[in-house]
This record gives C-alpha cells, structure tokens and sequence, in this order.
C-alpha cells in the first residue's frame, strides 16, 4: 500500500534548518553536504537546538581517510565524509570553522560533540521513469536527500533558485553535490 504525499514539501519550513553554506571557490560541496545531512539529522533525532557541523573537518578528515577518494577542495563524493564521521566524533564549526581551503585533520584537544549517522541509508541510484515520485516519497517520509548531478552546463552557475533544466546533462559524469530538502 503506497502512503499519500502531498503536492509540495519543503523541510525548511518543517524543521530547523540552518542558512545554506557557500563553498566559495573550494569544489567541497561533497563536505558540505554531508555537514548538511549530519546536521539535520542531529535536529531530526534529537529535536533541539544544535550546533552546526564543521565542513572543514569533514573535508580534511576525510580526505586523509580516503586518500583515493576524496581531494579536498578538488572535489569528492558525500559518502566518504559521512563514512568518516559514522568512526569519528564531529567537531562543531565553531571549533574548526571553514576556510575553503585544504587544511590538516584537526587535533582532537577540542571538547565536541558527536553524531553517528547510522540511521542514514545509502539507497543507491533511481531510475530515471521512477526518480521524481521516488524522491518526493523518500524525502517527505524521512527526510532530507544528498544528491550528485552533472552541473557543468553553463546556465547552472547562475541559477539563483528554481528548477535546474540543463539542455545537455551527463548520465554518467557527476560533478556537483546538492542537499534536496523538498519539491
């Protein structure tokens, strides 16, 4: 029995989500992401005021975890710091704030706080035919989705806010990461 959605969600008039992060010239919307993700589930789980995941961490963290994987500020996948986080307790931004460039993993002589996110699911990729209702039932049910797209489409960059329609758009080059928090 499929559940009822309405016509239009948006977490952010649901929960406490914060301002949106700007990676600035730093490729580390795959960090910001998981901050993001880490975050709202913090606010989802615990229903209090929360304190915002350090980015930066993430960022560097993960990248000398998975060496391979994740560059820094020349990109990466969401996985990996959400990976490293679900080993590690996660500092707060006030305590390694970010500074969209790449830096070492901090010292743990920091007091912080910590998130597993082992209630998160990997839910792999949707087909096409299938990925709007898919999405829009996922996200009103659980909540907030990570997702990676190919933005290289020159129209993206200057794309204030709206629905992303590129002419020409990869099915398997992906290069941007996005926090989907309704529709």
């Amino acid at each position: 029995m499929k559940r009822k959605i309405p016509r239009s969600f948006d977490w952010r008039k649901h929960s406490d989500m914060a301002p949106v992060r700007q990676q600035g010239d730093c490729g580390s919307c795959f960090a910001i992401v998981a901050g993001e993700m880490l975050d709202w589930w913090h606010w989802r789980l615990q229903r209090e005021d929360r304190n915002r995941t350090s980015v930066q961490e993430l960022m560097d963290c993960s990248k000398a975890a998975f060496p391979l994987d994740i560059e820094g500020c020349d990109g990466g996948e969401v996985e990996y710091p959400l990976r490293w986080a679900s080993e590690h307790r996660v500092l707060h931004e006030r305590d390694d704030r970010y500074d969209r460039r790449d830096e070492r993993c901090p010292s743990r002589n920091v007091p912080y706080e910590t998130l597993h996110p082992k209630r998160m699911r990997h839910t792999g990729v949707w087909q096409e035919k299938d990925l709007e209702i898919s999405l829009a039932s996922y996200l009103y049910h659980f909540g907030v989705v990570a997702i990676s797209f190919d933005a290289s489409d020159e129209h993206f960059q200057s794309l204030g806010k709206g629905i992303y329609k590129p002419k020409h758009c990869s099915n398997n080059r992906v290069n941007h990461a996005m926090l989907l928090v309704g529709y």
